[in-house]
């Protein structure tokens, strides 16, 4: 999973992500291309699947 060019503070996007892998873990999601997810009703994080930067092969990205 990669967040690239992110707003965020550096702890905002800690706790971002700390809940959004909990959530995942705990209830077996698999995110999908295309696809959106997030905290409350109203967020809508994209979800791109695509060559990744920082890794070998491909990763997830959200749009933070």
């Amino acid at each position: 999973m990669e967040i690239l060019d992110s707003k965020l503070s550096l702890e905002d996007l800690f706790d971002f992500l700390f809940n959004i892998i909990s959530y995942v873990i705990d209830n077996d999601i698999t995110l999908k291309d295309g696809e959106t997810i997030g905290l409350t009703a109203e967020q809508k994080i994209s979800i791109k699947l695509s060559k990744a930067r920082f890794v070998d092969g491909t990763s997830i990205k959200l749009e933070v």
